[in-house]
């Protein structure tokens, strides 16, 4: 009889070498928020839902837990709460077109990739029960997520095991949408927040539901701050007010906090929290990337 595959936290099929960013979320838990229901149908109506289903056999508004990871050539997205992943690899592998290979590791754990019709590489793992990794641009890192869950690979990083991660997810604490960059950060970046980017090792952000439609937003900066925290964390407040003075903020309507901004600065850690109106918010993303959410669920489509 075989080992059963090692598939949870899906955190643990994704490799740390190469990671730039990562997004932790929980979408069975914001889908079924009942005060933001309706700002969240506006923003992914569940018609484009049902279409993402049929042509994919994954239900969005069902997934238990996703892991979204960006490295230099292809973003990886790691799906737990798949009903049938063998199904969902049969219909991901009608899309591919050409230069299509398919290895079977085991009966649970199959690795599918090729190149759609625009020649566009993608990759599949498909991971019984319940699990798929879908990787566009590239196809090594859903590979490594299915020999991460076959027991390979034991001496490789995982994403949060990279220096700080864990230091500012414990800061974040628990939030069904988590995201975290890994810097150094160059370039743009490292200008941002008073400067604040060049010296960070990680920055993370949190969305937090709580009563009635409102988040809770926070923002936690590793670094080795030392005796400048508490400065740090003015540079943060600074750099906060200019984010929603700014048309985006605006937009967003983070210039009209229920509660806060709240900065503090201790040791390697500087956070800032703050509660906004959620629905407001989702209204203002709406009217900012509606244009791009057809693209997003049109992912599965066959290309012409």
């Amino acid at each position: 009889m075989l080992e059963a595959l090692r598939l949870r936290p899906i955190s643990e099929l994704v490799v740390g070498a190469g990671l730039r960013w990562v997004v932790l979320a929980e979408p069975r838990a914001v889908f079924g928020n009942v005060a933001l229901s309706p700002a969240l149908a506006r923003l992914v109506p569940p018609v484009r839902r049902a279409v993402f289903e049929k042509v994919t056999a994954i239900d969005l508004a069902a997934l238990e837990h996703v892991v979204v990871a960006g490295y230099d050539e292809s973003t990886l997205f790691v799906l737990d709460g798949v009903t049938d992943p063998l199904e969902a690899e049969k219909r991901f592998r009608e899309r591919l077109l050409h230069d299509v290979i398919r290895k079977s590791y085991r009966p649970d754990a199959i690795w599918t990739h090729g190149r759609t019709a625009m020649g566009k590489l993608r990759a599949m793992s498909a991971l019984s029960p319940g699990v798929v990794a879908i990787e566009g641009g590239g196809s090594l890192h859903a590979k490594v997520a299915l020999l991460f869950a076959i027991g390979r690979l034991h001496k490789s990083p995982r994403a949060l095991s990279l220096p700080d991660m864990n230091l500012v997810l414990e800061g974040l604490g628990d939030a069904p949408i988590r995201a975290l960059a890994v810097g150094p950060f160059a370039g743009d970046w490292d200008a941002a927040l008073q400067g604040m980017l060049g010296v960070c090792t990680v920055v993370g952000g949190s969305v937090r539901l709580v009563d009635e439609g409102q988040l809770d937003l926070s923002i936690r900066l590793a670094g080795g701050w030392g005796d400048d925290a508490a400065r740090a964390a003015e540079n943060l407040h600074a750099g906060w007010r200019n984010l929603v003075q700014s048309s985006l903020g605006r937009l967003l309507q983070l210039d009209e906090p229920i509660d806060g901004p709240r900065v503090e600065g201790r040791g390697e850690l500087v956070g800032l929290d703050v509660r906004v109106d959620g629905v407001k918010l989702l209204d203002g993303l709406y009217d900012l990337v509606a244009a791009d959410i057809g693209e997003i669920l049109a992912m599965g489509r066959t290309e012409t």
